[in-house]
Protein backbone atom coordinates (compact mmCIF):
# COMPACT_ATOMS: atom_id res chain seq x y z
CA UNK A 1 0.00 0.00 0.00
CA UNK A 2 2.77 2.44 0.92
CA UNK A 3 4.64 1.37 -2.21
CA UNK A 4 1.75 2.34 -4.54
CA UNK A 5 1.32 5.69 -2.77
CA UNK A 6 5.03 6.36 -3.20
CA UNK A 7 4.87 5.44 -6.90
CA UNK A 8 1.83 7.67 -7.42
CA UNK A 9 3.63 10.57 -5.74
CA UNK A 10 6.71 10.01 -7.92
CA UNK A 11 4.58 9.91 -11.06
CA UNK A 12 2.81 13.14 -10.14
CA UNK A 13 6.16 14.83 -9.42
CA UNK A 14 7.51 13.60 -12.77
CA UNK A 15 4.40 14.86 -14.58
CA UNK A 16 4.70 18.21 -12.84
CA UNK A 17 8.40 18.47 -13.73
CA UNK A 18 7.64 17.65 -17.37
CA UNK A 19 4.86 20.28 -17.53
CA UNK A 20 7.10 22.82 -15.85
CA UNK A 21 9.88 22.12 -18.34
CA UNK A 22 7.50 22.63 -21.28
CA UNK A 23 6.20 25.87 -19.75
CA UNK A 24 9.69 27.24 -19.16
CA UNK A 25 10.75 26.24 -22.66
CA UNK A 26 7.81 28.14 -24.11
CA UNK A 27 8.60 31.17 -21.92
CA UNK A 28 12.23 31.13 -23.06
CA UNK A 29 11.16 30.98 -26.72
CA UNK A 30 8.81 33.95 -26.25
CA UNK A 31 11.47 35.94 -24.38
CA UNK A 32 14.00 35.32 -27.14
CA UNK A 33 11.40 36.39 -29.70
CA UNK A 34 10.72 39.62 -27.79
CA UNK A 35 14.43 40.31 -27.49
CA UNK A 36 14.79 39.86 -31.24
CA UNK A 37 11.89 42.24 -31.87
CA UNK A 38 13.44 44.78 -29.49
CA UNK A 39 16.76 44.57 -31.33
CA UNK A 40 14.99 45.11 -34.66
CA UNK A 41 13.19 48.17 -33.29
CA UNK A 42 16.44 49.58 -31.90
CA UNK A 43 18.22 49.13 -35.22
CA UNK A 44 15.31 50.76 -37.09
CA UNK A 45 15.29 53.74 -34.74
CA UNK A 46 19.06 54.07 -34.97
CA UNK A 47 18.85 54.07 -38.77
CA UNK A 48 16.07 56.67 -38.66
CA UNK A 49 18.09 58.89 -36.31
CA UNK A 50 21.15 58.66 -38.55
CA UNK A 51 19.11 59.55 -41.63
CA UNK A 52 17.57 62.54 -39.82
CA UNK A 53 21.02 63.75 -38.74
CA UNK A 54 22.29 63.43 -42.30
CA UNK A 55 19.35 65.44 -43.64
CA UNK A 56 19.87 68.11 -40.99
CA UNK A 57 23.55 68.24 -41.87
CA UNK A 58 22.54 68.87 -45.48
CA UNK A 59 20.35 71.78 -44.35
CA UNK A 60 23.21 73.43 -42.55
CA UNK A 61 24.76 74.04 -39.18
CA UNK A 62 21.92 76.13 -37.66
CA UNK A 63 19.32 73.45 -38.37
CA UNK A 64 21.51 70.82 -36.74
CA UNK A 65 21.97 72.98 -33.65
CA UNK A 66 18.20 73.47 -33.43
CA UNK A 67 17.57 69.73 -33.54
CA UNK A 68 19.86 68.87 -30.61
CA UNK A 69 17.80 67.58 -27.69
CA UNK A 70 15.03 70.14 -28.04
CA UNK A 71 17.26 73.14 -27.41
CA UNK A 72 16.51 76.38 -29.20
CA UNK A 73 18.45 77.48 -32.21
CA UNK A 74 20.98 80.24 -31.66
CA UNK A 75 18.78 82.89 -33.29
CA UNK A 76 15.60 81.96 -31.40
CA UNK A 77 16.37 84.17 -28.39
CA UNK A 78 17.10 87.10 -30.68
CA UNK A 79 13.82 86.53 -32.53
CA UNK A 80 11.90 86.45 -29.22
CA UNK A 81 13.43 89.76 -28.16
CA UNK A 82 12.58 91.33 -31.52
CA UNK A 83 8.92 90.32 -31.31
CA UNK A 84 8.67 91.85 -27.79
CA UNK A 85 7.39 88.60 -26.22
CA UNK A 86 7.32 88.35 -22.41
CA UNK A 87 10.40 86.62 -21.11
CA UNK A 88 10.99 84.37 -18.13
CA UNK A 89 12.42 85.55 -14.77
CA UNK A 90 15.90 86.95 -14.99
CA UNK A 91 15.15 88.66 -18.29
CA UNK A 92 17.23 91.66 -19.32
CA UNK A 93 15.76 95.07 -18.59
CA UNK A 94 13.72 96.54 -21.38
CA UNK A 95 12.83 93.18 -22.92
CA UNK A 96 9.38 91.69 -23.13
CA UNK A 97 6.09 93.13 -21.95
CA UNK A 98 5.98 95.62 -19.13
CA UNK A 99 4.68 94.48 -15.75
CA UNK A 100 1.11 95.53 -15.05
CA UNK A 101 0.56 97.17 -11.67
CA UNK A 102 -2.64 97.88 -9.73
CA UNK A 103 -3.50 101.18 -8.19
CA UNK A 104 -3.74 101.35 -4.37
CA UNK A 105 -7.50 101.89 -4.70
CA UNK A 106 -7.90 98.69 -6.73
CA UNK A 107 -5.84 96.73 -4.19
CA UNK A 108 -7.99 98.06 -1.33
CA UNK A 109 -11.22 97.13 -3.16
CA UNK A 110 -9.99 93.57 -3.82
CA UNK A 111 -8.81 93.22 -0.20
CA UNK A 112 -12.18 94.37 1.16
CA UNK A 113 -14.08 92.00 -1.11
CA UNK A 114 -11.91 89.03 -0.07
CA UNK A 115 -12.29 89.87 3.62
CA UNK A 116 -16.06 89.97 3.15
CA UNK A 117 -15.99 86.53 1.50
CA UNK A 118 -13.99 85.03 4.38
CA UNK A 119 -16.30 86.64 6.95
CA UNK A 120 -19.27 85.02 5.20
CA UNK A 121 -17.54 81.62 5.33
CA UNK A 122 -16.75 82.03 9.04
CA UNK A 123 -20.36 83.00 9.81
CA UNK A 124 -21.52 79.83 8.08
CA UNK A 125 -19.31 77.61 10.32
CA UNK A 126 -20.83 78.86 13.61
Amino acid sequence: MAQTTLQAAEESVETFAKDLGELLSGARTKAQSWIGQRRNIISSLTRLRDEANALLANLGHDAQVAARRGRRALGASVAAAETNVARKPGRPKGSGKKKRTMSPEARAAISAAQKARWAKVRRGKK
